[in-house]
């Protein structure tokens, strides 16, 4: 991970772990001042009564020029620490984005949205937690590294019992870390799974005050948030023995030193300067070798957030084949597409279906005909298993059954791609009958949306999706029922304006209204995945028994 990480921008952490080197430098060379100080300045005065200015400028001078010079590195290594950090958590998620906005509709049918929510937030997060102290880390490794000579060339005994106090540290470190990496992961999926809860709860909140079901609805949330709280207990509470074990050591090895120390200064073998010194040295280093266990706990979470996030990008494509061009004279055709979300549950057995250049068709069928998943595999967004789709321009554009607004202007909202002109967003708009309600609002078109159009009706929504619609380049133009909830009026209206706003393209309409399907030119009559007839509206009433006893139905269901 580390390596992988780095890589991405390795320059602001080059530039911290030399801040690092610098303060572990100064770090072992104010221990060799300090001890300086003590015999020249501290103990010489109460040997000798006096000390020279010189000397003691001298003392005063090193030890602010050390500090000065710690506090340059721990300025360098914590600036760029954080801004390599943030750099590798920027570049990771927009290469989460990428590949959620590069994956096909298929892809997300398994992959519940909170947990891709947590991938971009929570386990980016946790990556970058763990990157912020990597200088620290390469500093304390240098700083123990240079330390333990300073501590043996100052005395061969005491500088042994410190240097040994680093493996028992080590293997205490290492234990953490691998007992900590299954909690942490639990965590992780379960802040996943949590967020689904919450991002589905509040996505349906209408659905949730309508029926009443909001104690239902807590209740689901309180499970998935005790859960994630038993797997933060568990990881605080390997912290907590992690935590003991780290402060017990060093204490006890630091009682060792002094005990040890006294009579080496007793005998003569150390100078009261060189036990300051090391007592001073070995201070230093226990709170860097504390914090080395803190970044290992925060290096599982980012190990445990890293695999998640590579899981994500390196899942592998699903084949996702774009309609071919049709022949000339044909707006688009299907020659026995096949089509299952479930094996063995055919959605589309065998569809053969022609569109004239130029042509409005209905599509009609019971609902679960597959009338919705024949229309996205003219848009492209599914391939079919089986069979050839053709469409202009490699699919059509949709116009989905449940209209879907940004919480942004009615002008975003129509010109997705920012490239129209007000002349084309006010034809769209008055070719989809939207143009009189939106000039109602005090500020037109420029009105901002509620999230999803919340302050927008129904049919205001949908007609703002069909403006989207006929606001887009293409010579197919694809409806899936987007039409139900305008009245019969404004429906009329609107399908009469497909001519003039399809300019010479073709359109699939799904419809249920019988005054609707009579105004296109021909209908399919999809029936449990296959088209079973085509014709006009009137042959199809008079020859096809099924489909008009489904027509008769719908009418019956609106009177």
């Amino acid at each position: 991970m580390l390596r992988a990480c780095v890589a991405l921008h390795p320059r602001p952490f080059a530039v911290g772990i030399f801040g690092a080197a610098i303060f572990a430098a100064a770090t072992v060379a104010s221990s060799s001042v300090l001890s300086w100080v003590v015999d020249h300045v501290i103990a010489a005065r109460f040997r000798d009564g006096y000390v020279s200015r010189r000397t003691l400028a001298a003392g005063v001078g090193a030890l602010v020029a050390v500090g000065v010079v710690r506090s340059v590195g721990v300025i360098l290594r914590r600036t760029f620490a954080g801004r390599g950090a943030n750099a590798v958590a920027t570049t990771v998620r927009i290469r989460i984005v990428d590949q959620l906005a590069t994956r096909p509709v298929s892809w997300f049918d398994d992959r519940p949205s909170g947990t891709l929510l947590a991938h971009a937030g929570v386990d980016v997060d946790a990556i970058a937690e763990a990157l912020g102290p990597l200088p620290l880390t390469a500093g304390v490794a240098l700083l123990i590294v240079v330390a333990a000579g300073a501590l043996l060339r100052a005395d061969l005994i005491l500088g042994g019992l410190a240097v040994a106090l680093f493996p028992v540290l080590t293997l205490v470190n290492v234990a953490y870390q691998r007992r900590l990496m299954a909690p942490m992961r639990d965590a992780q999926h379960a802040i996943g799974r949590m967020t689904e809860v919450v991002h589905e709860s509040f996505d349906a909140a209408v659905v949730v005050k309508a029926f009443g079901v909001a104690e239902i609805e807590r209740t689901r949330f309180v499970a998935e948030a005790e859960r994630l709280r038993d797997a933060k207990v568990r990881v605080v509470f390997l912290r907590a023995l992690f935590d003991a074990a780290v402060g017990a050591v060093p204490n006890l090895a630091g009682i060792v030193l002094l005990v040890v120390g006294a009579y080496r200064v007793r005998s003569g073998d150390v100078t009261l300067g060189g036990l300051s010194g090391v007592l001073y040295l070995f201070t230093l280093l226990v709170w860097p070798l504390r914090v080395v266990g803190y970044m290992l706990g925060d290096m599982t979470h980012g190990v445990a957030g890293w695999d998640r996030v590579q899981s994500l990008l390196a899942s592998p494509d699903p084949e996702t084949a774009r309609p071919g061009t049709p022949p000339v004279g044909l707006g688009a055709r299907a020659k026995g597409v096949e089509f299952s979300y479930v094996a063995d549950r055919p959605v589309l057995c065998g569809v053969d279906l022609d569109l004239q250049a130029g042509e409005v068709m209905a599509l009609v069928g019971a609902t679960g005909a597959g009338k919705t998943t024949l229309l996205e595999i003219f848009a492209g967004l599914r391939s079919p298993q089986l069979g050839e789709v053709q469409a202009p321009d490699g699919g059509g554009v949709l116009v989905f059954q449940e209209p879907f607004l940004f919480a942004a202007s009615l002008r975003d909202n129509v010109d997705l791609s920012a490239s129209s002109d007000d002349t084309a967003i006010n034809r769209a708009l008055s070719l989809a009958q939207a143009d009189e309600f939106v000039d109602d609002l005090s500020t037109g078109s420029e009105t901002v949306v509620g999230e999803r159009g919340v302050t927008l009706s129904g049919g205001q929504r949908q007609r703002i999706a069909l403006a989207r619609a006929f606001c887009q380049p293409g010579d197919l133009l694809l409806i899936d029922d987007a039409t139900s909830s305008l009245d019969p009026t404004t429906e009329a209206l609107v399908l009469k304006a497909l001519p003039t706003a399809l300019a010479g393209g073709s359109a699939i309409v799904v419809a249920s209204r019988p005054s609707t399907i009579a105004l296109a030119d021909r209908v399919a009559f999809l029936e449990a995945g296959r088209i079973v007839a085509i014709g006009t509206h009137q042959d199809l009433l008079a020859e096809v028994a099924s489909y008009r006893h489904l027509v008769e139905a719908y009418e019956r269901d609106r009177t």
